[in-house]
């Protein structure tokens, strides 16, 4: 099969007319984007029109009828990939229609008259099943991405006339197979050239039985040949064809999703600063002069494990202070902060470590090392390792307190070293 110039220049085919078949995954890979690429939204549709004229190649050469307009009905289709009984434990996502992604206007009025008068609590919750259900989308393109990788290489394989080894496994509409091989004069020269070196090799090495083991799965022919018949290629005409409304649904819900993680963060912080004994406690733990010392928050993955940081100190895997916890976040930031698979980790409670600094602004080290990891209780982070164990620790002295956000509550630490100045700031207000 011919290739067009702008294929060539994509597939980085050179005068010798070879062609790198892995440039194919490394394209088809686009379709997970979800920005607006011009590059990447270019790349993949040449290498989508590359497989359909090879589809409809092999389909006229085998009389199979594919035109390559062959599509499926997209409403069933958006049924199959949004099950609604995936989302049906969240009573909060009531009424929700897949066929909603088919019209923007009518999918985001649908979560503004949902999300009205929510907690951020129950946006969190809206969100999160949104997400896991816009996912779907990605998911039914995983299902389909390797059989297509495969699929295409395959494909060119049988439309190329510069192939030196080629196997044609066409499946009529019976499944008769009819194999056919081509070998060119010189891949078989090679081929029994190299067949004499190895049995040469084979001589010397027959007495070692771990050596024959080696040469006799080497022997093998492991070659799992990709089976071509009427039906797969017209499921995966449908699937190229189906494959940029997708993207655009796909692209339409993670929208909507940005939309809803702003109004969360939006809904959260109001019900935080509308607090007014939790807003006082929390400017007076967050006020610090910048030229004396900074402030480092590790979120904890529950209230718990901050209390036991405050009694025992911050067990860390590393030395770097940086990698386990964050510097000087705002009010904002550490409200909302949070991280993890399910964002548990400082959802419920960040704590606040002072580093001082000495004349020259510079930062005295706090981290101190840890002679017996089993003398303090750790909890890994992630940020470190999940294999990790305490090695370093940063000393209860030098914690001022952490943020209760499961309860809006501040509290402070007994044992940091600037204690009695906090409390009597607490006591004058």
């Amino acid at each position: 099969m011919e290739l067009t110039n702008e294929e060539k220049r994509l597939f980085k085919v050179d005068k010798k007319e070879t062609f790198d078949t892995n440039y194919i995954e490394e394209y088809l890979l686009n379709i997970y984007n979800i920005d607006n690429n011009e590059e990447q939204t270019h790349n993949l549709n040449v290498t989508l029109d590359l497989i359909k004229r090879m589809i409809i190649e092999i389909s006229n050469k085998n009389e199979f009828g594919i035109t390559g307009n062959e599509s499926y009905d997209t409403d069933n289709l958006i049924n199959k990939i949004i099950d609604e009984k995936e989302v049906s434990y969240n009573e909060l996502l009531v009424n929700f229609e897949p066929k909603l992604y088919k019209d923007s206007d009518k999918l985001n009025k649908y979560f503004y008259e949902l999300t009205k008068d929510k907690t951020f609590k129950e946006l969190e919750s809206i969100t999160r099943s949104f997400d896991g259900m816009n996912d779907n989308f990605r998911a039914y393109f995983a299902s389909h991405f390797t059989k297509l990788v495969d699929l295409a290489r395959e494909l060119y394989y049988k439309t190329s006339e510069k192939e030196d080894y080629e196997v044609i496994n066409i499946v009529d509409d019976n499944n008769n197979t009819n194999n056919e091989m081509i070998e060119s004069e010189t891949t078989n020269k090679a081929n029994n050239e190299l067949s004499d070196d190895f049995f040469k090799f084979d001589d010397w090495a027959s007495d070692d039985s771990w050596m024959n083991e080696i040469i006799e799965e080497n022997t093998k022919k492991n070659k799992e040949e990709t089976i071509i018949n009427k039906e797969t290629l017209t499921e995966y005409t449908k699937f190229i064809n189906a494959i940029d409304p997708i993207i655009e649904y796909r692209k339409l819900g993670y929208s909507i999703i940005r939309k809803l993680r702003k109004l969360t963060n939006q809904t959260k912080l109001k019900e935080f600063y509308s607090n007014e004994e939790f807003m006082k406690m929390f400017n007076i733990i967050m006020e610090h002069d910048r030229t004396k010392c900074s402030y480092y928050f590790h979120g904890t993955q529950c209230v718990e494990d901050a209390e036991s940081i405050l009694n025992t100190g911050l067990g860390m895997a590393r030395e770097s202070l940086e990698s386990t916890a964050y510097k000087e976040l705002t009010k904002d930031e550490a409200i909302l902060y949070e991280r993890g698979l399910g964002g548990e980790i400082g959802r419920d409670a960040i704590v606040i470590i002072n580093v001082p600094k000495n004349s020259n602004g510079e930062e005295l080290n706090v981290v101190t090392k840890l002679d017996n990891p089993d003398s303090i209780p750790f909890v890994q982070s992630g940020l470190q390792g999940l294999n990790s164990k305490p090695n370093y620790i940063v000393l209860p002295e030098n914690i001022v307190g952490y943020i209760n956000k499961h309860d809006k509550k501040i509290v402070f630490n007994s044992k940091y070293y600037n204690y009695e100045n906090i409390n009597s700031n607490q006591l004058s207000r």
